[in-house]
């Protein structure tokens, strides 16, 4: 009697065995807490999971069915798994990145749409790159740069070291092509560029008749911090934007004519332009930096005053506005929409609160530089010379100076 007693017992216990396996059965998509309970072996993220899940797009019925967890609109959509959390495919996680089995961020170079999903903290150019406030932030070899003047991220330069040295005339630029008047001490060595990341950080890619062109980077130029600036300038909030200027003193005389010095907060004080606007509208007599400020005209500026405006191209038919009038602004012909003549001996100005005389007593000047060639070996040729720069304080303490009145205006 006692051995079938425990022959129905074991008969018991194997039903209720066969019962138990009943679970695993549990279809892709459904709720689950472990791998034995589901039919295709694999419980992930509370669901039961296809042994091979779809890509993104792939059609759908539910969320077990797809490597990302997500299936809307009975499509495979891109997944919301949170960093650090277990998963088992790129699609699952927010990021777009699964590494050693836990949702990551994404390395450098790689594609991303937002800064979360970066390492380093910043997609720029839809790839991720590590965050800077300043070159030593980046690595040996690196630059801190930016192309929209809000996210700056360390970037290998691909652009010529040669960019923004002075030159003389073309030739002298390993990298590219010398713009400027030739024997220009303002003229630049510049490369072709389509984004300001082609350029050094304090040369910008600027619109010019030849195409786009690395171009140095001044007063009113748009800025991410002082590095992207001059030297000599600082990167300072103004305008609702950053923008290149120098400080200045409180009530001094230490500003371009076209520029008061004023405070920028908490007693910074810094030259801002009198229009109270770096760029305006494009307009004739707008305010500008470079000729891509004035998408309809070029930026012409007025040597007597400093001052850069937008300049209607009139030579071929354009009308001027704005109080303007067409007159030749090169030896080439070319004519230009300028500001009308003011006061006696004339002057031009766009800029309100420029009064005359224009020079005055007590006015600051740039130091007047000048760029040739001296014969210093003695040889009667100049074709084994470098080129020389001379300021003209340099001359200060030798001699008496005087100065001439050159009337150029652009």
């Amino acid at each position: 009697m006692s051995r079938l007693k425990l022959a129905v017992a074991l008969a018991g216990a194997m039903l209720l065995m066969v019962s138990g396996c009943g679970d695993s059965d549990l279809a892709t998509g459904a709720a689950c807490t472990a791998d034995t309970e589901c039919a295709e072996g694999k419980c992930h993220a509370g669901l039961c999971v296809a042994a091979a899940p779809k890509d993104d797009g792939a059609a759908c019925t539910n969320n077990g069915e797809c490597k990302s967890l997500n299936c809307s609109a009975a499509k495979c959509a891109s997944g919301s798994t949170a960093k650090d959390a277990a998963c088992l495919n790129n699609e699952e996680c927010a990021s777009g990145t699964c590494e050693n089995g836990k949702c990551s961020l994404k390395a450098n170079g790689k594609a991303c749409k937002g800064d979360n999903e970066c390492k380093g903290g910043v997609c720029a150019s839809d790839k991720c790159a590590t965050k800077c406030d300043k070159a030593s932030d980046c690595a040996t070899g690196e630059v801190c740069h930016s192309t929209d003047m809000k996210k700056t991220f360390c970037m290998k330069p691909t652009y010529d070291k040669n960019l923004g040295t002075k030159c003389g005339k073309d030739g002298q630029c390993a990298g590219g092509k010398c713009y400027g008047t030739t024997y220009d001490a303002k003229a630049w060595c510049g490369g072709s560029c389509k984004a300001d990341t082609d350029c050094p950080p304090n040369m910008a890619c600027a619109k010019q008749s030849s195409g786009n062109v690395c171009q140095p980077r001044t007063f009113c130029s748009a800025c991410a911090n002082d590095s992207f600036c001059p030297n000599g300038f600082k990167c300072a909030s103004m305008f609702g934007g950053k923008y290149c200027t120098t400080a200045c003193t409180k009530g001094g005389s230490d500003c371009p004519m076209y520029a008061e010095c004023k405070d920028a907060g908490g007693g910074n004080y810094v030259c801002m332009h009198k229009a109270g606007k770096c760029v305006g509208d494009g307009s004739d007599c707008a305010p500008c930096v470079t000729s891509g400020d004035c998408p309809k005209s070029q930026c012409l500026t007025l040597n007597l005053s400093g001052e850069s405006f937008c300049s209607t191209d009139c030579g071929s038919g354009g009308a001027c506005s704005n109080g303007t009038k067409c007159m030749q602004i090169s030896s080439s012909g070319a004519k230009g929409c300028v500001p009308g003549q003011k006061g006696t001996p004339p002057y031009y100005t766009c800029t309100a609160g420029i009064s005359f005389p224009i020079y005055q007593k007590d006015d600051i000047f740039p130091d007047f530089e000048m760029v040739g060639l001296a014969d210093s070996n003695g040889d009667g040729l100049l074709t084994d010379e470098k080129l020389t720069y001379t300021k003209l304080s340099d001359f200060a303490g030798r001699y008496d100076l005087v100065l001439f009145n050159i009337m150029t205006f652009w």
